[in-house]
């Protein structure tokens, strides 16, 4: 037995286990706390998953609804449109000036991510891919500074700083053609990104720390029953709970000696570590019996 197996059989998984969960129900606790602080922007979000699944499966009639739903989630959505395939107006969420007759877009000069409008000369359009922006407005910091990295990009042109800039993010249905336009005004969430940051690292960290300890216990448990505890440990650690399942029925399946904790076959009647007895004996035969047999299995004779 090397150093390691030595440390390894005083550790005390009892008590592991419950460190373990104590502090993973503080950080589901501080993740339920952060998701109170957020609940709008998640909420956004959700109302935007939805958006996208009523797209995808072109159920255009309750796109109004869903779109109207999404509006009023949050107080950054300037505006959603909805447009057929010419650019008209055919629904606007929340009636601003966007929302009448037909809205093309023209890619910016300065930037191919910035799109403007001849209706609207004065407003500029930051596209932002859906999946991100859905995230992004979750969590991102950098939201705020779309206006001045607009004016970076654009410091030659005049009245640049007179401009708005608004955040849009597209959808379209392409059986009808129809287009879903979603105009926020891009403001930064406080804290939002490092929120992200620790929460994905907590998570990611706990599951290791539990996947890594699962695969030890299975190591102590094989190495003090001599059942080969690098290769248990091994398999757990490669199948998690499917093999800390086939561990414990394959254990199961074979008897422990009441002196060493070695696993031994049922039809041993000595433990072949340490050579004590395994179970009761028939007086008569001495075959071994089971606590529940009434008589010995091998001679018929009454176990008294």
């Amino acid at each position: 037995m090397n150093k390691f197996e030595e440390r390894l059989l005083r550790w005390n998984f009892k008590k592991i286990a419950k460190t373990y969960i104590i502090v993973t129900a503080a950080a589901i606790a501080c993740a339920a706390m952060a998701g109170i602080i957020f609940r709008n922007r998640i909420a956004f979000a959700w109302q935007y998953s939805r958006v996208n699944e009523a797209i995808e499966e072109h159920n255009i009639n309750i796109l109004p609804q869903k779109a109207a739903k999404l509006a009023a989630s949050s107080s950054d959505v300037v505006d959603i449109l909805i447009l057929d395939s010419r650019n008209h107006v055919l629904y606007s969420a929340k009636n601003s000036a966007f929302g009448h007759g037909q809205l093309n877009l023209t890619k910016s000069e300065e930037d191919g991510n910035y799109f403007v409008s001849d209706a609207n000369p004065n407003v500029v359009f930051k596209y932002v891919k859906g999946d991100e922006f859905m995230l992004d407005s979750v969590f991102n910091t950098d939201f705020g500074l779309i206006k001045s990295h607009y004016d970076d990009d654009a410091f030659y042109e005049r009245g640049f700083s007179d401009k708005t800039v608004y955040m849009l993010s597209y959808l379209r249905e392409r059986n009808s053609g129809n287009k879903l336009y979603i105009i926020n005004d891009p403001t930064s969430v406080v804290g939002g990104r490092a929120t992200l940051t620790a929460s994905a690292t907590i998570a990611v960290l706990l599951f290791m720390i539990y996947w890594v300890l699962l695969a030890l216990w299975a190591y102590q448990n094989a190495l003090k029953a001599k059942l080969y505890p690098l290769f248990w440990g091994l398999i757990v650690l490669l199948t998690n709970i499917a093999g800390v399942i086939v561990f414990l029925l394959y254990k199961r399946g074979n008897a422990t000696c009441p002196a060493c904790g070695a696993s031994q076959s049922k039809l041993h009647r000595y433990c072949t570590s340490c050579g004590a007895q395994l179970g009761a004996t028939c007086k008569t035969c001495g075959a071994h019996i089971e606590k529940r047999d009434l008589y010995c299995p091998n001679c018929g004779k009454k176990i008294e």
